[in-house]
């Protein structure tokens, strides 16, 4: 029975020293989970670094100049024409243009759409495919806005010279009936005009589309079949990411039994696991967390110098966030493990001077296992002095008693002894 309870107190001690190391990174794991499965909390990352005017007026900026390095519809000179004018505009031009036909409100609710349809089909048994928008707020602000961004892109164009003032009467009717742009701003009555035009040429525009869309309907059934093959994937990393530390927890419980013969003893191993393996995510959350700090200094400005500028701060961001959003819960967790550890070891250590002082010394000594000195002289020398005498009779009279043995077997063997 000694080698079996010693066997077990052994596994039980090589679980919990795994369930400490394990424990902190399933708990990682379950917030990666949380995180990867939630529409809200990446709809969330999304309109932090992406779904705000300025940031969308960074990245059409950024197309515009693209198409005019790479010089795009060169041989169009009305697309050329716009494209020049678009360049002069200013970063709070083209800030005021995305308030007026982006704002962010119809930016987050198309991205909740789509991350809503996503997960839906995700999550569900649908062979199909669909994620549809609403386009009706797109085509109101298009249409009621046209106009203001024609304002916005005409005031951005250089004065005309007397020249091309002149010219404007040949070309008048070509800009007005929208086959052409000016190369400069043009005169009143011409600049009214083409804002007029602007607006309905919008609405003609707007007006044929539908008011939904399904933006995957163009998928191919390859295509769709590699998407199935996915979404088993993700459910499958899902239920380990999320639900992986219910099984270091039951290990945690089941190992506990195993290595203790006492209630103090229980409280104490379920009290060091716990203090370990919240230190452990408690340390690999600030870590985390000086990772943003560093990036913020531009540490990580090698492994991102390849993306282009202006999506620099966006991924930044977005790494930031995302690395945030798991920091922060592991360390309320950490810091729960070590206040459950904690009190684990006081509750241990409370219960274990309570059976001391109950305890009477001979029970002392056999719980521990071990030579103890149940009291000094100092603290109770009546008790030793009464005591000393009667350990001394006793060995006394077990001195003697074999004294008499002896005469009485040589008695039995003599032979007055045996006959009388």
């Amino acid at each position: 029975m000694k080698f079996i309870s010693v066997f077990f107190r052994i596994i039980g001690i090589i679980i919990l020293i795994l369930v400490a190391l394990a424990l902190p990174l399933s708990l990682l794991g379950r917030a990666v989970g949380n995180l990867v499965s939630s529409p809200d909390a990446m709809l969330e990352l999304v309109e932090q670094n992406i779904l705000n005017e300025d940031r969308a007026a960074d990245l059409v900026e950024e197309i515009v100049t693209a198409g005019l390095d790479l010089e795009v519809n060169t041989d169009n000179d009305i697309t050329h024409l716009v494209f020049d004018a678009l360049s002069d505009l200013e970063h709070d031009d083209w800030i005021e243009i995305m308030d007026e036909v982006a704002p962010t409100d119809v930016m987050v609710d198309t991205t909740r759409e789509i991350l809503e349809g996503f997960y839906t089909w995700m999550d569900g048994d649908k062979s199909n495919f669909k994620l549809e928008i609403d386009l009706r707020p797109w085509k109101e602000n298009i249409s009621s806005n046209a106009g203001d961004v024609m304002e916005l892109v005409l005031n951005s164009l250089p004065p005309c010279t007397a020249q091309q003032t002149q010219e404007f009467s040949s070309i008048d009717e070509a800009l007005r009936t929208g086959e052409g742009f000016p190369p400069c701003r043009p005169p009143e009555n011409l600049y009214q005009d083409l804002i007029a035009e602007a607006s309905r040429e919008a609405r003609q525009r707007m007006g044929e589309l539908p008011d939904e869309q399904d933006i995957v309907e163009d998928l191919s059934a390859a295509d769709l079949g590699d998407l199935k093959d996915i979404r088993e994937q993700y459910r499958r990393a899902r239920a380990i990411l999320k639900w992986g530390w219910l099984l270091v927890v039951f290990l945690y419980l089941t190992a506990i039994p195993m290595g203790t013969r006492s209630i103090q003893g229980f409280f104490n191993w379920a009290g060091r696991p716990l203090l370990i393996s919240g230190a452990l995510t408690f340390l690999i959350a600030i870590l985390m967390l000086l990772g943003i700090v560093a990036l913020g200094f531009g540490v990580g400005g090698g492994i991102l110098s390849d993306l282009p500028q202006v999506a620099l701060p966006i991924v930044e961001g977005l790494i930031g966030s995302v690395v945030a959003s798991i920091a922060w819960p592991l360390v309320f967790l950490g810091i729960f493990q070590l206040f459950l550890g904690g009190i684990a070891l006081v509750i241990g250590f409370v219960i274990g001077r309570v059976w001391k002082s109950e305890e009477t010394p001979e029970e002392q000594l056999e719980d521990e296992g071990s030579t103890l000195i149940l009291a000094s002289e100092e603290d109770q020398p009546d008790e030793i002095l009464e005591d000393e005498p009667e350990e001394d009779s006793i060995e006394e009279n077990d001195e003697d008693e074999p004294e008499e043995d002896a005469s009485e077997e040589k008695d039995e063997d003599s032979p007055t002894g045996m006959f009388g």
